[in-house]
């Protein structure tokens, strides 16, 4: 993308799947770090599409682009249905999650390209399930470090399925290798909180840490 900065939504695809991306428009915030991207993703429950999810948080405070991405995978109903007490809905999961950060190399390549974002790094946030993908691919892409600014984050799985059991008024029916699965995706306890109330970004790369907050 070349020319005069966008002031307007961009829509476009990476990794084969759609994105949503808002401009750095914000008129009361600057760019304190060299991060100049932002993905997030949505969850299994609403907000549970990109567009979805950026109409609900469109981030707007936060000036550098924010790229809205769809799961990979949608499990039927959310993680409210019950879905996730079986194999079939916990594996589910884990594909959504695990496809998600495997892509995100080749997403923010597409990124850069498309929206002429230079070098640097790159923030990472997310809903629910969304989230524990932000999570995944923070930890293991060796530029990324995921964050946690204003939306919810990584929920366990195990701990998704413990609310729905007493919901549901029954318990989870996981192989182990089930559980292992959702061992592996607990990594809601790695990540670095933001303050109640602002927008701010914290991201590590290459033994920097660089920041994005509202102008006080």
């Amino acid at each position: 993308m070349s020319g005069d900065r966008p002031n307007r939504p961009v829509h476009g695809t990476a990794a084969g799947g759609p994105y949503l991306a808002l401009p750095p428009t914000a008129v009361d915030a600057v760019a304190s770090g060299p991060t100049r991207l932002m993905v997030i993703w949505p969850g299994f429950d609403p907000p549970r599409t990109a567009e979805a999810m950026a109409a609900s948080v469109p981030l707007t405070g936060v000036p550098v682009w924010r790229v809205y991405l769809d799961l990979p995978a949608q499990l039927p109903g959310g993680l409210g249905s019950g879905s996730i007490l079986d194999d079939a809905g916990i594996e589910l999961y884990g594909a959504a999650v695990e496809r998600a950060a495997a892509a995100l190399p080749e997403v923010v390549e597409v990124l850069r390209r498309d929206l002429d974002v230079p070098e640097g790094p790159v923030a990472l946030a997310g809903f629910s399930t969304g989230g524990a993908a932000a999570l995944l691919g923070g930890g293991a892409q060796g530029t990324f470090r995921s964050v946690r600014p204003r939306v919810r984050a990584g929920r366990r799985a195990v701990r998704a399925a413990r609310a729905v059991e007493k919901r549901a008024g029954r318990d989870r029916a996981w192989t182990d290798a089930s559980v292992a699965l959702a061992d592996r995706l607990a990594l809601g306890a790695r990540a670095p909180t933001s303050r109640p109330g602002r927008a701010n970004c914290y991201w590590s790369a290459a033994g920097r840490t660089a920041s994005s907050r509202p102008a006080s």
